[in-house]
């Protein structure tokens, strides 16, 4: 029980670190994608938005 919880928290901690890297290279992605930054924010937050809904879709289809 107690490995299992370390898993999970340290999965936990590698999605929400690569989750927040992302913002604060954003400018410079914008900038090398030739795209407004504001289309920028736009496609990290249709990202959140998508794995915030299909998350526990994915779990609830997967039995997990």
């Amino acid at each position: 029980m107690r490995l299992t919880l370390l898993v999970l928290a340290l999965g936990n901690f590698a999605l929400a670190s690569g989750a927040f890297v992302v913002p604060g290279l954003l400018a410079p992605l914008a900038a090398d994608l030739g795209v407004p930054l504001a289309a920028g924010g736009s496609l990290m937050s249709s990202y959140a938005l998508a794995y915030a809904l299909c998350a526990p879709l994915l779990v609830a289809a997967t039995g997990a």
